[in-house]
């Protein structure tokens, strides 16, 4: 099933809003559109939120306070902040705050898009990376323990058993030596080398 990108609009201007949240949900998005920084920071303590687009200029809480604190908060969500009073200043203040991106009202729509797209593929990227790592790590410890097991009564069927548990689990393997040198039963040329691929 695909995963729902929910998305944080946050612009003190109802046109502005209206206009993030129509462009935003005809591209197939989850959009919360909300006035201020303030309300914008409950949201995000509440909730689950893939990225927060943020009003440079608003009254009480500016964008880039709203940036730090979702940081503090979430540092792992991205933000990517607009406005229409663009200084190479404020953008280098918000990038080095940790901004994805920094985009000048008014924009195109499929400008918009792209940076979005963009943050969704190295968020699914991350994901499957850190699922990867997590299974590499279990499967590692299952060969641990196995080793253990055929040191311990190393007879050629479980060796054999050993090499197909290693296939099943996704670990690479060719000869079999060095199980072989400390097995009772040298009668294989059966030669362990595992090998496993990092990340």
């Amino acid at each position: 099933m695909k995963e729902t990108v929910r998305i944080l609009a946050v612009d003190d201007e109802e046109i502005v809003r209206e206009s993030l949240s129509n462009w935003l949900l005809e591209d197939g998005y989850d959009v919360v559109a909300v006035e201020s920084g303030f309300i914008a920071i409950e949201k995000v303590k509440k909730g689950n939120w893939n990225i927060l687009l943020v009003d440079l200029k608003m009254p009480g809480m500016d964008g880039l306070q709203v940036l730090e604190e979702v940081k503090k908060l979430k540092p792992d969500i991205p933000v990517i902040i607009i406005t229409a009073y663009a200084t190479v200043d404020t953008a280098v203040k918000a990038m080095k705050d940790g901004a994805y991106d920094y985009l000048v009202k008014p924009f195109n729509p499929e400008e918009l898009s792209i940076s979005i797209k963009k943050i969704i593929v190295e968020q699914r990227l991350r994901k499957e990376v850190s699922y990867l790592r997590k299974e590499l790590k279990k499967r590692t410890v299952i060969s641990s323990k196995l080793m253990s097991f055929c040191l311990m009564d190393s007879s050629p069927i479980i060796l054999v058993l050993y090499a197909m548990a290693l296939i099943a689990s996704g670990m690479v393997f060719m000869q079999f030596s060095k199980i072989s040198r400390m097995s009772r039963y040298p009668l294989v040329s059966t030669q362990s080398l595992v090998s496993q691929s990092s990340l």
